[in-house]
């Protein structure tokens, strides 16, 4: 049996991606045996031989030979018989895979679900492969997703992970094509989900209570990292003003007054609730990240999250033109359409002649860049 079975696999697979392109089967399902097309019956050709001819007994295939030889020059596979060969397999067939994935979407009305749904008919509308789709994989990750968008407190990966699936590393498996569903590398991060205790690194002006136990920033004279993961145990005073920077290394050569925060690229979800207290002490916030497609739509999730107006600093066209010999090329016309897309986001608008700068000339500033001098 063991080559009747590589024989009907190998069959039944092309008949799949065929089926999942939602392919009439105008041409035959067939393997030519060639040693170009399939080397491995060459590997054993009596042994393939038989196995052909059991198949041929059972209707399963048909031969087509060599003109004027005896050789066979391909198998074909009998369509009539393809649910008894999936059944011999055990072999879902890619119809009851796409009702189970359609079934699992239906179940949730998160707008990236809904989505994601809308997409998939439309594919299978137009005849367009959801190959990619139909695989327990996927399947679990709407589980995470829905999950993920009904997060209303911050939560260890692990614990999220045995929640959802029984299986505390599952989670893990899943986040390649969790954070490509949301185009969002920090996605898990930005929603509460968390791996370890989260830290928040500060330094500068300004009071920090931790269970009644008091910091002075200033008296410290450095930097320091706070676990924030139970936000209620912190609070905050002689706060003037709050600065967050988007890079390590800029948090550490930036010299200024006011409480200056790490943020560490897109603000987490754990960051984002303290920064929401921080206003209960001062309205007044800024915030210093790149010049680039980054660095303002992170300024705009902050504005956004925050509800307030936050002001930026080195992120204008003045700082751009000043440090222009340290700049980057944009050779990427994708980053381009990027960058475009930010002229359409209100909050940005005090920076459109900075964007558009940056557009016509193709180029960015990293902040970093701001301290080779």
């Amino acid at each position: 049996m063991k080559y009747d079975e590589i024989l009907l696999r190998d069959l039944i697979n092309i008949y799949e991606r065929r089926d999942a392109n939602s392919s009439n089967f105008k041409n035959s399902i067939k393997i030519k045996l060639t040693k170009e097309k399939y080397p491995k019956y060459f590997e054993n050709i009596s042994e393939y031989d038989e196995a052909i001819n059991n198949l041929l007994n059972k209707n399963y295939i048909r031969i087509k030979k060599i003109p004027h030889d005896t050789v066979i020059d391909s198998i074909i596979l009998n369509l009539d018989k393809i649910e008894e060969i999936k059944e011999l397999l055990n072999i879902n067939s890619v119809s009851i895979k796409r009702e189970r994935l359609l079934n699992e979407l239906k179940k949730y009305n998160d707008k990236i679900i809904v989505d994601l749904l809308n997409d998939i008919n439309y594919k299978i509308n137009n005849n367009k492969s959801i190959k990619q789709y139909l695989n327990d994989d996927f399947i679990d990750s709407i589980k995470a997703i829905h999950y993920i968008e009904n997060l209303d407190h911050i939560v260890y990966e692990r614990n999220a992970s045995n929640y959802i699936y029984n299986d505390s590393k599952r989670l893990n498996s899943l986040k390649r094509i969790i954070i490509s569903i949301y185009d969002n590398e920090n996605i898990f991060e930005e929603k509460g989900i968390i791996y370890t205790t989260p830290y928040l690194y500060v330094k500068g002006e300004g009071n920090i209570i931790i269970n009644n136990q008091e910091i002075n920033l200033l008296n410290l004279n450095t930097s320091i990292a706070i676990p924030i993961d139970d936000i209620n145990i912190i609070s905050f005073s002689n706060i003037n003003k709050i600065i967050t920077i988007e890079n390590l290394t800029t948090f550490y050569n930036y010299k200024n007054d006011g409480l200056i925060i790490y943020l560490g690229g897109f603000p987490t979800k754990s960051q984002i609730e303290l920064l929401k207290k921080l206003k209960l002490y001062c309205n007044k916030f800024y915030h210093f990240g790149d010049i680039d497609y980054g660095g303002f739509m992170i300024l705009n999730n902050l504005i956004d999250n925050l509800n307030i107006n936050i002001e930026a600093i080195n992120m204008d066209l003045t700082t751009l033109l000043n440090n222009i010999e340290y700049t980057q090329i944009i050779n990427d016309d994708k980053y381009i359409l990027k960058l475009k897309s930010l002229l359409n986001i209100n909050n940005l608008k005090s920076h459109f002649d900075v964007i558009n700068y940056m557009i016509d000339n193709k180029i960015w500033l990293e902040q970093e860049s701001l301290y080779n001098k």
